[in-house]
């Protein structure tokens, strides 16, 4: 996402992303914690589907004109699609968390 935001033409969409970012941090601050309340150590694994996103959110950058709302248009868009990944990857979590107890 860092990208993204010196990417973005607007200050709106640069403090939305901005705004993300830190919730994301305060995501993972919370998994950490999880993962401590049960005795495990948390352990990032590349996730090649989201390396992917993260790639064509590059593209897209890159195929589009500085400055333009284009641009802003195409950040967006792959914003929200590397945001329902997440939503699907927590979502299942939750269903496994509830189930595991």
């Amino acid at each position: 996402m860092h990208s993204f935001f010196q990417a973005a033409t607007s200050d709106e969409l640069r403090n939305a992303i901005e705004l993300h970012i830190k919730q994301t941090e305060n995501q993972i601050i919370r998994l950490d914690s999880v993962f401590e309340s049960i005795g495990e150590k948390a352990v990032a694994k590349k996730c090649e589907a989201m390396a992917g996103l993260i790639k064509e959110s590059e593209e897209i950058v890159k195929s589009t004109e500085d400055g333009s709302i284009i641009r802003d248009a195409g950040i967006i868009s792959a914003c929200q699609k590397v945001e329902h990944y997440k939503i699907a990857s927590y979502g299942t979590l939750k269903t496994l968390a509830g189930v595991l107890g």
